[in-house]
């Protein structure tokens, strides 16, 4: 194969976007394989709510509900349902609780599911216009037809 001249600053970031992809396409491929529902805090406040069918605000499970079922301390349910919250995994909504003062319920809206599925699809497409934007530079670079 002929030397040629090529961006090596440029062919250093497409490898390692396309190391990294393809790593977590491989995490993601495993986890998936073996659904362990109960080793991830995150997924296990999903599940609960799952469980609990809150999929509105009248079946909506308060944080200590939530601690109580998936056994971690409040403050860290607070701080991870938040987290799902602003992913638009589960949803939330400032209620009166039952032993006095204001605090958060969570649930699942399937409007926000969908809204998080059309977020990610559009992610998704991003890569693939990356990976052929890179595909066509390597092929540049080196001089290979399509």
């Amino acid at each position: 194969m002929e030397v040629l001249q090529v961006d090596l600053a440029s062919l250093r970031d497409y490898m390692f976007f396309i190391y990294m992809l393809d790593k977590y396409l491989s995490t993601l491929e495993k986890e998936l394989k073996h659904r362990d529902y109960n080793t991830d805090v995150r997924f296990r406040i999903i599940n609960a709510l799952i469980n609990n069918r809150s999929f509105d605000l009248d079946r909506s499970m308060t944080v200590i509900e939530l601690a109580n079922v998936v056994d971690r301390a409040k403050s860290s349910i607070s701080r991870i349902a938040v987290e799902l919250a602003s992913r638009g995994l589960i949803s939330r909504r400032q209620v009166l609780l039952r032993c006095g003062g204001m605090g958060f319920a969570y649930y699942i809206d399937p409007r926000d599911i969908i809204n998080t599925i059309r977020r990610l699809k559009t992610r998704l497409l991003q890569y693939i216009e990356t990976l052929n934007t890179y595909e066509n530079e390597i092929r540049r670079m080196f001089k290979i037809d399509a």
